[in-house]
């Protein structure tokens, strides 16, 4: 494969072709088994119409549906573009969403489209071949831009955070095959950011199979327990992550929470280096509290911080990390799967994420602003800006940074709003 001739440090898992081609053949995988009938055929319905005027009506109808089809890929696709990265990884409108060429070729990834497959060796051999099949563009596209340690916004879209996953593996594999030449920072997450957020960073092999395992349990909770996701389903999620895996310093370290602190005057706060794994549980936990509640297994407590910070809730604004002179990447990952999950969505919204993370990376200037036909930005946008003299740390600032910088791949317009950085380890 093309990145194989640039071998520095190479941990990257490798799957054979022979077991890539009898999984998509219709093999026996292991450990799950995916046959046939486990595949989606999209009906195919035919549509007549009862009243016909005229063949001049059916020409007319022709002639515009033909222009209308014309000016559409020709807006989305890139054509005519003078940038060949635009020519080559150009997207096509399918199913609400825009999606791109990037890994529409490739058979793991392909093989995980069609079979919904959760079993995380498919799912990280999807991100190990695009890697692998994209490394050398990446890696000088990386250098051209003098890109070398990168902090990640994740922005709060509810169980979209599904597609976080998939950005995280792809960029994890390009730190592990290159960590002198590029380092992932920091996280800032919200909502539902802030759920991948410390799941990304609780994996010790900085892989996303604990963002997997972990949405697959939340997907769980809904189909079996006919319920949502509580406060209490999360804290106890990441707790036993951290446990397990002995990465509470990570969070610590790498993490930062956005949540809403309801505690005159209102602002956003964003909470970080963590006394314990349970207090850096409740406080990713409670930023994914919508409506502020507490009962029913919700809360607005984090320890330590309550009077002073708290009650938090769902409603931070993410920006930049204060102080970090690291590239910042945002992500919009608005595919319309905020209020529920299940095991196939988790699946699907992992290529996403591969896709639309290589999508990007493929681009000369790392931006990639998605937009439909009515100029509005769709879910897939995302880019990479460098940092500049207004990351600053202050006590408390106005979050128009943040809305500056990544303006035109927003999920929604946002607002300015205070904003208060508190170290949660001296606030006790």
């Amino acid at each position: 494969m093309a990145g194989n001739t640039m071998g520095e440090n190479a941990t990257v898992l490798h799957a054979s072709d022979a077991e890539r081609q009898s999984l998509l053949a219709g093999g026996d995988p292991a450990p799950e088994k995916n046959t046939d009938s486990e595949r989606v055929v999209p009906e195919t319905r035919q549509v007549t119409s009862s009243r016909v005027r005229g063949p001049w009506r059916n020409v007319m109808i022709f002639v515009v549906g033909l222009g209308f089809a014309i000016v559409t890929l020709w807006m989305v696709s890139g054509w005519g573009s003078s940038d060949p990265s635009t020519q080559i990884v150009g997207a096509a409108m399918e199913g609400g969403r825009q999606k791109s060429r990037a890994v529409e070729n490739l058979g793991w990834c392909n093989y995980v489209r069609q079979t919904s497959s959760t079993n995380f060796h498919h799912l990280q051999q999807c991100a190990n071949e695009a890697v692998n099949t994209h490394i050398n563009t990446i890696m000088q596209n990386l250098q051209a831009n003098s890109v070398h340690n990168l902090d990640l916004l994740w922005p709060g879209t509810g169980f979209n955070e599904a597609a976080y996953a998939g950005n995280w593996e792809v960029l994890s594999l390009i730190q592990k095959r290159f960590p002198r030449r590029f380092r992932i920072g920091r996280i800032m997450g919200a909502s539902g950011g802030s759920s991948s957020a410390i799941m990304a960073l609780s994996d010790r092999d900085s892989s996303a199979r604990t963002m997997v395992d972990g949405l697959l349990k939340m997907a769980a909770i809904i189909r079996d327990e006919w319920r949502q996701v509580t406060t209490a389903d999360e804290i106890r999620i990441y707790e036993d992550a951290m446990a397990r895996q002995g990465t509470f310093n990570r969070v610590k370290t790498m993490g930062f929470t956005a949540v809403w602190s309801t505690k005159f005057p209102l602002k956003t706060t964003y909470i970080h280096n963590f006394a314990g794994p349970r207090q850096a549980a409740q406080a990713f936990a409670v930023s994914g509290n919508v409506f502020g509640w507490t009962s029913g297994g919700y809360s607005t407590s984090v320890n330590g911080l309550d009077g002073s910070v708290c009650p938090c809730q769902d409603g931070g604004i993410i920006q930049p990390v204060p102080g970090s002179q690291n590239s910042v990447l945002f992500y919009n990952t608005a595919y319309g799967k905020e209020a529920s999950i299940t095991d196939q969505q988790v699946s699907q919204m992992f290529v996403d994420g591969v896709d639309a993370t290589i999508e990007m990376l493929l681009k000369r200037n790392l931006w990639n602003p998605k937009q439909d036909f009515f100029g509005n930005v769709v879910a897939g946008a995302m880019g990479i800006k460098n940092p500049v003299n207004q990351w600053n740390v202050r006590t408390t600032w106005s979050a128009a940074l943040y809305q500056s910088l990544f303006y035109n791949i927003l999920i929604t317009g946002g607002s300015s709003t205070n904003a208060e950085l508190v170290d949660a380890s001296r606030r006790r």
